[in-house]
Parts: structure tokens; C-alpha cells; sequence
């Protein structure tokens, strides 16, 4: 784990000018370092992004006035997770970083943006914690980021809706080996934007000129604020309406891809088997309209540096067998509306559903074959969670097959289409995803333990016959993941094992904090007692 030095300047609410002078000493004190002078000059040009971490929005919004007034260039994030989204989103290589709030879930993520930052790009990023002074009080206390421990923290959310919900009754009696404590979460409140700032959130030009970020495609993205609309966990409300209708691509060309037969359709993309010219073989093609993709996911972005970009970025790490890599990225245009695209290799033997629709019919899967999938997916997203990315797009039809197999123990699976964005905004509209979808994040929260939850939803299913829950609308499956309880699988298959049946209702428990520790735990331990 990297190590910084923390800068530290006094802010007090009784005298808020006090802050100008220490603030702008540090600043000017990194410009006039002689070693820094290179790489400022190669990596900021003329704009000097300053990273304000604060949930407290007048601090922060002082805080950036301050800022702009020194001719710097403020972006305020809520948390240390959106800071961190940010920067791994290139939209933002900051020239410094502010702390204002005290919160041991900005630690990790902290260390991680500076210690990126100069594996990346050479540049330590200066670290400034604000003392806070208690209103009328002369009592302070510094915001410091304390050492950070080895094991993985979860992702924090972005935002949540505060509701009121019924929470499923916890088992007393012990769980089969849960040694490590489950990870925790707690609230966080975002900065809304108005109009009066819209520039401190990247919506509006600065004064001066900004920061191009450049991503690995050498596309420039903008800075910008990646946010959830309000409503995001209810249907309809708070999304702004897509704009166009979908075209079908069947019959048409893309470049040098022949378009064949449509294999697959979602609300805003169809995926399609094509010919490819150049390399003479079949690949698979997923193509979205650009005009049907909602508002909310393209803000903040250039149209160059599309969602797909985003999540080869995001994967390009990875060499895990069980992920499948898209292979081409790129744009186009068809009967005059633009098209982003990917190409991925393409598997004739389609997706678990499909196998499951031709091999199982009505048989329930034992729970040794089912750990053999379990076991599979969990290692894949495991690797995720570790670089702090989360699948969050589980359903039977994103589950390839790498090779025919007659028997469940045969299955070599493959993840496609991960979450774009990864800021708690996307949320699958199909609903065959909805019985998948944790509790938490229909209101915008995404934690590891949410894939833990999708994972052992799909177990539930392979198990009962049947997802843990069934509903015939968006809001009645919200309702019924967040409030109802959940029925045991040994209702539907008496024959599990008394463990098992406590390992999966433990897994799919209503609060994040109180499943697996980790999606790893959660597998190892169903796999125990599996066998």
C-alpha cells in the first residue's frame, strides 16, 4: 500500500478565510517543486484539476469557489468511491486532492487513486486534509488518512434513497464457517448540482481551459460528475425517455462486418451474428443506438469514447477464463443514426438458458453440480471485486458457453456485458434480471456483496426450479427483494442438505452487511457443504 505525506490546513465555519492562505501555500509550493515542473507541464497544460472529497456540500462548494478564484479547476465528488470511479473512468487525473469529511471508507480508495496515479502517470498526487473546527469552538480535529489494512474494503454507495423497509429475520443458530466479518456499508449524501454551480460538477465550461484526460483509446473524455438520477430504482421515473427508435441492423453492413441474423435483444441493444470480412470467420456483434441509450449514462461523456470503450478499459486487466473480452470497439452509422458497437468472439452453444431450456426441462440441479458453476463465477468475480469493479448484470443470457456439454458438471462459463457505468446508475430493465437484483441496488447501491447476492440468487434458482422471487412488474420485484421474506429453498426441494439451505438464505440476505463477508467465503463455504 502506497504511503503520502498529508498536507493539513486549518477550516472553521466562524472564520472560513482562514483557510485561503495555508491552501494556496501548498498548492504553489507543488508547482515550485523542481522535480514536479516536468511532469505538470506534460501531464496538466494549462488547467490544474483540484479533487474535492466532501459529503459537506457548503464547505465543498466554498471550498471550489476558493479554488477558482487561485485560477484552479474544482470537481467536487461526494466520496472517495466516486473520486476513485472517476479516475478509473478517465475523467479526471487530479493535480491535488482535498479531504473534508471524516469517513474510514475514504482510506482505501484514497490510497488506491494516489497510488494509481503514479503507477499510471508519475505523479503523486498532494494530499491536503482540512482540521475542522467545531462551530463557536476552538477544538479541532484533522481529517488524516489513517493506515489502510490489506484486506479488501467494498465499494461505497454513491447515493441512496432512505426508506423504510422490513428486513428478513436473522438465523440464531450458527452458520457453517463464516471466519472473516461481513464488510459494511453506511449512507452517503451526495452533492446535487444546481444551476447556480453547474461548473463544479463538470457540466458547464470552467474559467479555465480543462483538463483532456485522455483514455487508453486516445479519445479526450471531459470531466464530469458521474451521478444517479433520482428514481433510479423505479421504473420510469427519473430517466429521462429515449429518443429514438431501435433499427435493426439485419441486412445491413457495419464496415467490414456483414450483419446475418439478430441472436439477442435487450431494451437498448441488440446483438447480432456477423460475418467478418477481414479475419473470414463468424464473431458476435452487439450494436446500441446511440439516441436509445438514456440520458443518464452518456452525460459527462464524448460521444468518441463510448460505454463499450468503457468496459474494455475496465477488463483489459483481466485474464480470467471465464470473462469474455470484447474484440473490437468502434462507430458507425446506419440510415442515419449513429451506432456504437463491440465484437466478441462468438459461441455457438449460446447461453445457460438456452442449455437450461434443452437439457434440464422441469429436473432440479443437485447441489454438487450447481457448486461446480457457483465455484466458477464466484473466482471470476472475486478478481473483479479486488480491482474494485462489479459485474451487477446477472441473468441466464449472460452466461455463455465455451463448449457443448450434456451435464451440468461439464459447464466452462463465460461473463459478458459487466455494468456500464459502475457508479450505482445501471440497473437492468429486462425481467429476466430482475429476480438477480439485489436488494440495495434498486436504490443505487453497489457493493460486492450485491454480485454475492445475484450469484446466489442464480444457485436458488438451479436448486428450487425457481428464482427466490417471481413477480410480473420492475416495482412489484423491487418490492418483493426489499421487504418480502425470503421462503427457504427446502420448501421447494426438501432434499437439500440442512446447510446449504442456511449458506444460501444467509447469502441472500436482505442487508449487504449481513451476508459472506466476500463472494469468495460465500462460494467456499456452499461448496463445503455441497460435497
Amino acid at each position: 500500500m502506497v504511503n503520502f505525506e498529508a498536507h493539513e490546513v486549518p477550516f472553521s465555519f466562524d472564520q472560513p478565510e482562514t483557510v485561503f492562505a495555508p491552501l494556496a501555500n501548498v498548492l504553489q509550493q507543488v508547482l515550485n517543486e523542481p522535480r514536479t515542473r516536468t511532469i505538470i507541464g506534460k501531464l496538466f497544460h494549462s488547467a490544474f484539476p483540484v479533487l474535492i472529497i466532501d459529503h459537506h456540500e457548503p464547505r465543498a462548494r466554498y471550498l471550489a469557489r476558493l479554488l477558482m478564484s487561485m485560477n484552479y479547476q474544482p470537481v467536487i465528488a461526494a466520496n472517495a468511491l466516486e473520486a476513485f470511479t472517476l479516475f478509473l473512468q478517465r475523467s479526471i487525473v487530479p493535480f491535488a486532492l482535498i479531504l473534508g469529511q471524516e469517513d474510514s471508507s475514504n482510506r482505501l480508495f484514497v490510497h488506491r487513486l494516489v497510488q494509481q496515479a503514479g503507477q499510471k502517470y508519475g505523479w503523486e498526487v498532494p494530499v491536503i486534509c482540512l482540521r475542522i473546527a467545531a462551530t463557536g469552538k476552538r477544538s479541532s480535529q484533522a481529517l488524516w488518512p489513517s493506515a489502510v489494512p490489506q484486506t479488501p474494503f467494498p465499494q461505497q454507495p454513491l447515493e441512496q434513497e432512505h426508506s423504510s423497509r422490513s428486513t428478513q429475520t436473522p438465523n440464531t443458530s450458527p452458520l457453517p464457517s463464516p471466519e472473516a466479518a461481513p464488510w459494511n456499508s453506511g449512507p452517503q449524501t451526495p452533492l446535487p448540482p444546481s444551476e447556480l454551480d453547474n461548473s463544479l460538477h463538470g457540466h458547464a465550461q470552467p474559467r479555465t481551459s480543462p483538463l483532456a484526460a485522455t483514455n487508453p483509446s486516445g479519445h479526450l473524455v471531459p470531466m464530469g460528475n458521474s451521478r444517479i438520477q433520482p428514481g433510479a430504482g423505479e421504473s420510469g421515473e427519473g430517466k429521462p425517455p429515449t429518443s429514438e427508435k431501435k433499427i435493426s441492423l439485419v441486412g445491413h453492413d457495419l464496415g467490414r462486418y456483414e450483419i446475418i441474423s439478430q441472436i439477442g435483444s435487450d431494451t437498448s441493444s441488440n446483438t447480432y451474428l456477423v460475418y467478418d470480412r477481414l479475419r473470414e470467420q463468424q464473431v458476435a456483434l452487439k450494436a446500441v443506438q446511440v439516441g436509445s441509450i438514456p440520458y443518464y449514462l452518456m452525460e459527462g461523456t464524448e460521444e468518441e469514447a463510448n460505454l463499450f470503450q468503457i468496459e474494455q478499459d475496465l477488463l483489459e486487466p483481466f485474464e480470467n477464463p471465464h470473462i469474455l473480452h470484447p474484440m473490437k470497439i468502434g462507430k458507425s452509422y446506419v440510415s442515419g443514426a449513429p451506432f456504437i458497437y463491440k465484437t466478441m468472439t462468438y459461441y455457438a452453444e449460446g447461453s445457460l438458458a438456452q442449455w437450461l431450456m434443452q437439457y434440464s426441462g422441469s429436473k432440479l440441479f443437485s447441489p454438487p453440480e450447481v457448486a461446480h458453476i457457483i465455484g466458477q463465477l464466484a473466482e471470476v468475480l472475486q478478481a473483479m471485486h479486488d480491482r474494485n469493479i462489479t459485474y451487477q448484470n446477472f441473468k441466464l443470457s449472460n452466461l455463455l458457453l465455451l463448449r457443448p456439454a450434456s451435464e451440468m458438471r461439464q459447464l466452462h462459463l463465460l461473463l459478458t456485458d459487466m455494468a456500464i457505468p459502475q457508479d450505482g446508475s445501471f440497473l437492468p430493465r429486462m425481467p429476466e434480471a430482475f429476480p438477480f437484483v439485489a436488494p440495495e441496488r434498486w436504490d443505487g447501491q453497489v457493493l460486492p456483496a450485491s454480485d454475492q447476492y445475484g450469484l446466489a440468487a442464480l444457485a436458488y434458482e438451479l436448486l428450487t426450479g425457481r428464482p427466490p422471487f417471481q413477480g410480473s412488474s420492475e416495482h412489484i420485484m423491487k418490492h418483493l427483494h426489499q421487504n418480502m421474506p425470503l421462503q427457504p429453498p427446502a420448501m421447494f426441494n426438501p432434499a437439500l442438505p440442512p446447510f446449504v439451505n442456511r449458506v444460501l438464505m444467509h447469502a441472500l440476505s436482505k442487508k449487504p452487511e449481513d451476508r459472506f463477508a466476500s463472494v469468495t467465503l460465500f462460494a467456499w463455504t456452499f461448496q463445503r457443504y455441497c460435497s
